[in-house]
């Protein structure tokens, strides 16, 4: 899975906290999650990850 896979799956999920009839349980999971993709953007950002695994070779 690239970043960009990765950056749309959770892009996805970050959708689903507009849906109004969702129960508290996932509105708390959408914030946990949100809350995770904002600290993952910060310490990988958008172009580092791919460039540091082709360095490595």
């Amino acid at each position: 899975m690239s970043y960009y896979d990765f950056e749309y799956f959770w892009s996805s999920q970050e959708l689903c906290q507009s849906q109004p009839d969702l129960n508290p349980e996932e509105s708390l999971l959408d914030t946990i999650i949100s809350l995770f993709n904002q600290i993952y953007r910060e310490f990988f950002p958008a172009k580092s990850i791919e460039s540091d695994e082709q360095n490595q070779d």
